[in-house]
């Protein structure tokens, strides 16, 4: 509850600042101030949040974490320092999550995915970024992006991965809560002009919660079901080797079972 306060309370000082009000308090004092009863504090004081996380993004992309990319609120919500590496497609994403160039691949297509971990060092999925309308095509011809992470990571900073997946939520419903405000400040971030129909119009993005990402639509079934045969074409096709046996343990939800408990 603490934590939700306190993006509440920046969301007041954006706001504010994006009507030409006074200049919005530093998110850092502004989270320090909400969360003076140490809760928050605690939160934020992970074992594993020694070291910053590469982010890495998609560019032209307008997600609602790019809410707190350019004041760095989203990085004090997560906890750690952010660094934002942009990626210009899903390929290019794939190849930095095998490279370990990045720590958190943020919208990834789910083929891409599989070429990076068919031919690259193992990896995981631990989330659902993005959904998508019928009418958008992803990169990789899906209907969502996901949230994957290198088996170090997985292995090393399990506190950071969930702090990410629960934040990236919060940040999420306040998006929805007032989107025609955040929107400008969302598509800055993008280099964009504005949104346009990725998050208004007909709004072809939207954002399933942690509850909604652990069913069998999600991560309880259908996308191990879809990498399976993600993975079996890139073999048939030559451009990868045979898929591992057990394709589920490229899927791992615990990260987000600690977030939704969080």
């Amino acid at each position: 509850m603490t934590r939700l306060v306190a993006l509440l309370m920046v969301l007041a000082l954006l706001l504010t600042a994006c009507d030409g009000g006074d200049e919005p308090e530093p998110p850092e004092q502004a989270a320090s101030d909400a969360s003076a009863d140490g809760s928050a504090d605690e939160e934020a004081a992970l074992p594993d949040s020694a070291a910053g996380i590469r982010l890495g993004y998609r560019p032209q992309w307008p997600t609602p974490i790019q809410i707190g990319q350019d004041d760095g609120f989203f990085a004090q919500a997560v906890g750690v320092d952010v660094e934002w590496v942009a990626l210009d497609s899903g390929p290019e994403m794939g190849e930095a999550l095998a490279a370990g160039e990045v720590d958190i691949a943020y919208s990834l297509d789910l083929a891409s995915f599989a070429e990076a971990v068919q031919n690259g060092p193992a990896s995981r999925v631990v989330g659902i970024a993005v959904s998508y309308s019928e009418a958008v095509e992803t990169s990789g011809g899906g209907t969502y992006d996901i949230v994957a992470v290198p088996e170090t990571v997985a292995d090393e900073r399990p506190q950071v991965v969930a702090a990410f997946l629960r934040v990236t939520q919060d940040f999420n419903r306040m998006w929805a809560d007032s989107s025609e405000e955040l929107n400008p400040i969302i598509a800055q971030a993008a280099g964009m002009e504005g949104v346009g129909d990725f998050l208004a119009g007909e709004q072809w993005f939207s954002f399933p919660t942690l509850e909604e990402q652990l069913s069998e639509e999600w991560m309880g079934g259908r996308v191990v079901e879809e990498l399976a045969a993600q993975m079996d074409t890139l073999a048939e096709t030559g451009e990868g080797p045979a898929a591992p046996s057990d394709v589920s343990e490229l899927v791992t939800t615990s990260f987000l079972e600690t977030a939704l408990d969080g």
